[in-house]
């Protein structure tokens, strides 16, 4: 095989394995290193582990502010007695900047019945 196929052959090879590499760091390793990556499903247990159903409206105040989230985020589409939160952000490709929104609905008691969790990508190339 001539120096120029091996050269070819060995970048087309580290090439494949460089995106075979990324694609395990972003699937895998990332969103166990910051639970903003997760699913919406799993960021919706987490939350659901700190403000379970039936919680006070109160308390979920209390956790928004406690955490430094920044309430009042929303799609204008929430139900009139909930509460939006933008929980923080990240990097997706290094180009697009993916917010997650996190949506606490209330029942007429001000007790919490249902979390919804949204993510938006903003910044798009």
């Amino acid at each position: 095989m001539s120096t120029t196929k091996r050269v070819v052959t060995w970048l087309a090879v580290m090439t494949g394995a460089l995106l075979i590499a990324w694609c395990c760091v972003e699937g895998i390793v990332l969103p166990r290193l910051n639970y903003l990556r997760q699913s919406p499903e799993g960021i919706r247990a987490s939350m659901k582990r700190q403000t379970p159903i039936g919680s006070k409206k109160s308390d979920v105040e209390a956790l928004i502010e406690e955490r430094g989230w920044n309430p009042g985020a929303g799609f204008g589409d929430e139900k009139p007695n909930s509460i939006g939160a933008g929980i923080g952000a990240y990097e997706e490709l290094l180009l697009v900047r993916v917010v997650v929104i996190v949506t606490w609905e209330f029942d007429r008691a001000d007790r919490l019945e249902a979390i919804r969790v949204d993510k938006v990508a903003v910044n798009l190339p």
